[in-house]
């Protein structure tokens, strides 16, 4: 299994993410897997935890987002217990499965988002979905923000969460988004019923993957074939994850990389903020308004009489 934890958001409140939660957990503990779940925030009362027999840090009484209903309590949201409690239940668990609250915008205190705590516990996440009308928009909103956002998703469940007809809308959406995002669709639960189909998260063989496609610069390509390479998935801070689940200290970029370090949440929305007007430019026999907004800055902060910036 590459994956030890997963995230289950929604396009809103009320899709279903509680019942599917308790499905994957189900369809893993019957695999033979120790399994947990975990509901870190609920507002408006604990039956989802007594459903899904979820551990609990913040409990409030209001269905309100996290930020509004601990204001009328007069209680702080400690992000850092959160994320204490995630890895307290991971190192105790073959697999966690964390249900958030509401979808990804979601404030859980100033400045705070649900889309930062998925971040923050670096956690793949499912989407769960209606199938009806309306769905593409909700769907595909969710799905490009996580996506700039730099979330990985394994997939989208669509969820019936009330007794309903289908027709051509339901029968069609699932494809239309599969396409239209280029995210698999894991599944179709029909109401009270069970998933029709989860794709597996088996983990791809990128080593073998990368020794067949793959020729590194300044490498012995021989002994590379011999040695078992450490492939790299992602990335934070000055820190690198590896498919086999373990971080190591970036010290191979860090010449022009680790200054900052990997997903600098400034930097990554600048960056989709300029690649959105402009990708690219060789700035033969034209100009661009990112270069020349970055020329200008730099020129402002540069020693006296380094008057122009020069990009190759």
């Amino acid at each position: 299994m590459q994956h030890k934890s997963v995230f289950i958001t929604g396009t809103d409140t009320g899709v279903g993410k509680t019942y599917v939660a308790k499905l994957i957990a189900d369809s893993l503990r019957q695999q033979g897997y120790k399994i947990a779940a975990f509901k870190p925030i609920v507002s408006g009362g604990t039956a989802d935890l007594k459903k899904l027999k979820a551990e609990n840090v913040y409990s409030f009484k209001h269905a309100l987002a996290p930020s509004v209903a601990a204001k009328l309590e007069h209680r702080s949201i400690s992000i850092d217990r959160i994320l204490s409690k995630y890895k307290e239940l991971l190192s105790k668990n073959d697999f966690v499965i964390v249900e958030g609250i509401g979808g990804l915008l979601v404030p859980i205190k100033k400045g705070y988002l649900v889309a930062d705590l998925i971040k923050d516990m670096d956690m793949p996440v499912i989407i769960v979905a209606r199938p009806g009308l309306g769905t593409i928009n909700h769907t595909l909103l969710t799905v490009k923000y996580a996506q700039n956002y730099g979330i990985n998703i394994l997939g989208v469940v669509f969820n019936e969460s009330k007794k309903m007809k289908t027709g051509i809308c339901e029968q069609t959406n699932p494809k239309e988004i599969e396409r239209e995002s280029g995210v698999p669709v894991l599944g179709y639960v029909k109401y009270a019923s069970l998933l029709r189909s989860l794709r597996s998260l088996a983990m791809t063989d990128y080593a073998a993957m990368d020794k067949k496609y793959v020729w590194h610069p300044f490498t012995q390509m021989q002994d590379w074939q011999k040695a078992e390479p450490l492939i790299i998935d992602q990335a934070k801070g000055c820190y690198l994850k590896a498919t086999n689940g373990k971080w190591y200290l970036d010290g191979i970029s860090s010449l022009w990389v680790n200054v900052h370090g990997h997903r600098k949440k400034e930097l990554d929305q600048a960056l989709i903020k300029q690649i959105n007007k402009v990708s690219h430019s060789t700035l033969l026999g034209l100009g661009n308004t990112p270069s020349i907004e970055l020329a200008k800055m730099l020129v402002d902060v540069a020693p006296k009489g380094l008057n122009k910036v020069f990009y190759s």
